[in-house]
């Protein structure tokens, strides 16, 4: 698809997520691996509009699993280092969902995401979002093995 389709169509996406029973729609659509791709799009506006919608479709808790299952984690934690603060927010936003689920909690230990959200967090520049970054590190948390500094 050509870059403008694929901003156009997310941007939709991502206001049809807005509502609860357009977001159960969309997901049955299995736009979810499509989404995940897109995340890895140079252009910030088809990454933003591409995690927004990841995160709203992620207020149901089987999508939490189904990123998992689709390796989406990993891409999604990666973007906490774009320059766009919208983007470092939305990232947050999804990993405080994600780390509800215990299983999505281990991969974020195992691929480093807990060091890299502690590092998010020492940056001056990011600083707006240290608070999602916060929220999303208390889930984490919730997990004695991501304590386990051996």
């Amino acid at each position: 698809m050509e870059p403008l389709t694929n901003e156009f169509a997310v941007y939709w996406l991502r206001h049809m997520c807005n509502d609860y029973s357009t977001k159960s729609q969309v997901l049955s659509l299995n736009v979810l691996q499509p989404l995940i791709r897109l995340i890895s799009e140079n252009d910030p506006d088809i990454k933003f509009n591409s995690l927004s919608t990841i995160d709203h479709i992620l207020d149901d808790y089987h999508a939490r699993s189904l990123v998992r299952e689709l390796n989406g984690i990993e891409p999604i934690l990666n973007n906490l280092k774009s320059d766009y603060p919208q983007i470092t927010e939305t990232v947050c936003n999804c990993l405080q969902k994600l780390a509800t689920d215990p299983y999505n909690r281990a991969v974020i230990r195992d691929i480093g995401g807990l060091d890299k959200m502690i590092d998010f967090i020492g940056l001056d520049d990011t600083k707006d979002v240290h608070v999602h970054c916060l929220n999303a590190l208390a889930n984490l948390l919730e997990d004695t093995e991501c304590l386990d500094v051996s």
